[in-house]
């Protein structure tokens, strides 16, 4: 009781704003019609944690299909599902509905440690906007809560890790004290990579700048080489121990397990790239195309382009200019316009840092914002250097944070240059502030406007495409059927007396996966009792691997149709 009471103690003014801003229409949206909550996660990806979260609760076991184990997710998101999806047993929405709650709850604490981080070396009204930003921009919401999958737990812990980061290696380690926060900074490191695997990257930067700012040893003067060595020795475990320990243990289940030592899912999406046609895109990288390297920093895709946020509206910038502006030179097509305006935004980007009194580089520094690009540009060529498919926006948590904190930087330079300008006598402290304030109030209408279509009328519930489609399936098979289709979230978690199998092996074990590498991934569907088929003509007839595994060995049976869309049934026959 007297924690809760210190940590409410703890929260400003503008905190409690934070909270209230997002908890508020997110409790609205929780206790919404059941065709609100159906259509609030954006991905069908988020169902891939709700089913084996139902399973896990119900006694199942780590299963998507209820037959084989599976470790396709992220562990500590299913850690936090698993409890909430008991719920399940009494209602298919109610545990959507608290999912709603949690990552709104998890979202009003990054804005929190956003705001937190950025107040002790900037501006507390830049700050202020900082925070309101993360929470109230739509980007940002879509990206971190609208996708009920890791990414909303997983922008918490990388803000939160960088935050203590930050603080523990400005601190003296002259202190024990201080030496055992690295402990404790070790800890959230190991939340951090139990939250998004691909954090090994953060936590590896993460730990060589703070042995950076922490190398010389206390006493260093008077100690040996040896002691010198030992200190950073004790440090490095320190900080680390907690992240490989548990990753250890977690690799030894999964090779026990499933035979594998991380998640087959990552597996499988590299081997996508070798394969000729396939539904979850292409990869030009296998080439060694620097053209494709480029276009992929320079993408204003959110799920292809890890720096969609600033590059979304420079792509667009670029592509109004080469319309509207007729008899430009082929040298300036929409592309090179690209680079010419990224070009001009960070060197204004850079003048601005300058001018401000080099303040701005002096931030960036104690922030750790080198080693943070660092960090994502390895996570970045790691997932394109291995050429795998079907990269999602959610990816790219860490590229979004490291532009928050620059793009803060940058405000900040900006507010100081402007009230430093004494010549200016209209200009004051009160009007710039003003001005952030203003900025935030127009985030506030903002996200309220967007809010607004996030609702959904009574009758959106049993007009959905998941739920019709689930009733046309179960009307178009027996009881116990066992039923396979790629991209099965939904599908699997509102069918009911039906067993379906994932079929593009995110889902599945690492048996399965090699049948697909040898091509008779027919033969493991077989072994696994499948009766139907359930997919679109692109993805059975015409993509790898399913073109060749089921050739000759499905008849249709009926096809569904909703919308433009048209999915077709077939009677699978090995």
């Amino acid at each position: 009781m007297s924690r809760a009471k210190n940590f409410l103690k703890k929260i400003d003014r503008i905190e409690a704003l934070i909270l209230v801003l997002v908890l508020v229409p997110h409790f609205y949206i929780a206790l919404h019609t059941a065709g609100t909550i159906i259509d609030w996660f954006n991905t069908d990806d988020a169902f891939y944690y709700f089913v084996p979260a139902r399973n896990i609760a119900k006694g199942a076991g780590v299963t998507f299909d209820g037959i084989t184990s599976t470790n396709g997710f992220h562990p500590l998101w299913m850690a936090i599902s698993v409890p909430v999806f008991v719920l399940a047993q009494i209602n298919l929405i109610l545990p959507i509905r608290v999912m709603i709650l949690i990552l709104a709850i998890l979202h009003a604490a990054t804005g929190i440690v956003l705001y937190r981080f950025t107040k002790e070396f900037l501006a507390k009204e830049v700050a202020i906007l900082v925070g309101l930003f993360w929470v109230l921009s739509p980007a940002i919401h879509d990206l971190t809560v609208k996708g009920g999958i890791e990414s909303g737990l997983n922008a918490f812990f990388i803000s939160l890790f960088w935050y203590r980061l930050y603080r523990v290696s400005k601190k003296s380690h002259e202190l024990d004290s201080n030496f055992r926060s690295v402990v404790g900074l070790g800890i959230i490191a190991a939340l951090a990579l139990f939250s998004r695997l691909d954090n090994v990257f953060l936590i590896s930067w993460g730990g060589l700048w703070l042995l950076y700012r922490w190398w010389q040893a206390p006493n260093s003067q008077s100690s040996s080489p040896k002691d010198i060595w030992l200190w950073r020795f004790r440090t490095g475990l320190a900080y680390s121990a907690p992240a490989t320990i548990s990753l250890l243990i977690y690799t030894v289940w999964n090779k026990i397990a499933l035979d594998v030592y991380l998640p087959i899912s990552g597996s499988l999406k590299v081997w996508w790239g070798t394969l000729p046609f396939t539904i979850y895109g292409t990869s030009e990288f296998k080439h060694g195309s620097y053209s494709a390297l480029l276009d992929h920093l320079f993408s204003g895709d959110k799920n292809w382009g890890p720096w969609s946020f600033i590059m979304a509206p420079i792509n667009a910038g670029a592509t109004s200019l080469s319309s509207q502006i007729r008899g430009l030179p082929p040298l300036l097509n929409t592309t090179n316009l690209v680079y010419i305006l990224f070009a001009f935004l960070l060197i204004a980007s850079t003048i601005l840092l300058w001018v401000s009194n080099k303040k701005g580089f002096i931030s960036m520094y104690d922030l750790g914002l080198i080693p943070l690009l660092f960090a994502a540009l390895s996570q970045i060529g790691y997932y394109n250097l291995r050429m795998s498919l079907a990269q999602r926006s959610w990816y790219w948590v860490v590229e979004a944070v490291f532009l928050v904190l620059l793009g803060a930087v940058i405000i900040q330079s900006v507010y100081g240059i402007i009230i430093n300008i004494q010549k200016i006598k209209w200009v004051s402290n009160q009007a710039v502030t003003l001005l952030l304030f203003a900025a935030g109030f127009w985030l506030i209408i903002l996200n309220f406007n967007y809010q607004q279509t996030n609702l959904r009328g009574s009758n959106a519930f049993k007009n959905h495409f998941y739920i019709d489609r689930a009733k046309w399936l179960e009307n178009n098979t027996e009881p116990n059927s066992v039923i396979a289709i790629t991209g099965a979230g939904a599908l699997s978690y509102f069918t009911q007396d039906r067993i379906i199998v994932n079929m593009d092996g995110l889902m599945n074990n690492a048996e399965y996966f090699r049948h697909l590498q040898r091509g008779d991934g027919d033969i493991y569907l077989a072994i696994l009792g499948v009766d139907y088929i359930f997919g679109s003509r692109a993805t059975i007839l015409g993509s790898s691997p399913y073109v060749q595994m089921l050739k000759d060995s499905t008849d249709e049976v009926a096809a569904y149709a909703y919308g433009e869309r048209e999915t077709v049934l077939w009677r699978f026959s090995p």
